[in-house]
C-alpha cells in the first residue's frame, strides 16, 4: 500500500480515464465517502493530496487472492494466490530459465495491500510484489492495460525499482508491452484473446477511448 495511505492528487488524475473516474471525481466522489477520505489541499493545486482515513479490509483483497477464494470455495480445497500465466503462442521457456521460473513461482503471494516495507529491491519476493502491483493496478482499469509512464507516477508509492517496466518483458507470461504508435503500453495478457478484450467493462462501452499517444505525450517519464 502507498507509504502513509497518501497519494499526491494529480497522480491519479493522470490515471482517471484508465480507472474510469469522471474529470470531477476529486470534488464529487471524495466528498461522498468522507468516512474513507480526506481531501488535503484543493484538487489540481501543488502538493493537495488524497488520504485514506478509514482502512477497511472488506476493499484490500486483490483479484488474485479473490480468485484463489472462490476457487477454494467452489472446490472445497485451499488453493492458493497464484497468478495465471499465459504464454505466447510458439513460446519456448530456456532450460537454464526453467529452474528459476519453477522457483518464483513458487515464492508466496505479496498483495499490494499489504506491508512490503521490509522488502529490499534485489530480492525475489520484492520481484513477485512488483509484478502483484502491475497485475492488480492492470486488473483495475477499464481496458486491461496502461501506459506505462503512468504507472510509473505510483514509483515512489509502490517502491518500484528504476528499472520496474522490464518486468512487463520479463513476465511475458502475465504481460505484453504494445509498441503502437511508439509509445509503451502494458497489457494483461490474461485479459485478452485474440488482441480482443475478453470481458469489456460497462463503462468502456459508454466512454470513447482516448489515442494512446495521446494519453502518452501528456506525461513525462519519471523513472
Amino acid at each position: 500500500m502507498f507509504k502513509d495511505r497518501v497519494i499526491r492528487d494529480d497522480k491519479l488524475i493522470h490515471m482517471k480515464r484508465e480507472l474510469g473516474f469522471l474529470d470531477d471525481f476529486l470534488c464529487n466522489l471524495v466528498p461522498k465517502y468522507s468516512d474513507y477520505f480526506l481531501l488535503l489541499g484543493c484538487p489540481r493545486e501543488e502538493n493537495s493530496l488524497l488520504e485514506i482515513v478509514k482502512w477497511d479490509k472488506e476493499f484490500t483483497k486483490s483479484v488474485i487472492e479473490t480468485s484463489a477464494e472462490e476457487e477454494t470455495r467452489l472446490t472445497g480445497i485451499g488453493i492458493r494466490p497464484s497468478f495465471n500465466r499465459k504464454l505466447p503462442r510458439g513460446f519456448l521457456i530456456r532450460k537454464e530459465m526453467r529452474e528459476w521460473v519453477r522457483y518464483w513461482m513458487e515464492l508466496p503471494y505479496i498483495s499490494l495491500y499489504s506491508d512490503a516495507s521490509h522488502l529490499e529491491q534485489f530480492l525475489s519476493e520484492m520481484e513477485k510484489r512488483t509484478v502483484g502491483v502491475l497485475h492488480e493496478l492492470l486488473s483495475m482499469s477499464l481496458l486491461k492495460k496502461m501506459p506505462v509512464p503512468i504507472i510509473g507516477k505510483l514509483k515512489d508509492e509502490y517502491r518500484f525499482s528504476n528499472a520496474f517496466a522490464s518486468v512487463f518483458t520479463r513476465h511475458s507470461g502475465l504481460f505484453y508491452l504494445s509498441l503502437k504508435g511508439g509509445f509503451k503500453i502494458a497489457v494483461l495478457r490474461e485479459a485478452y484473446q485474440n488482441e480482443e478484450l475478453i470481458d469489456r467493462h460497462p463503462l468502456s462501452l459508454l466512454t470513447r477511448e482516448s489515442r494512446p499517444e495521446q494519453r502518452v505525450a501528456s506525461v513525462k517519464y519519471t523513472y
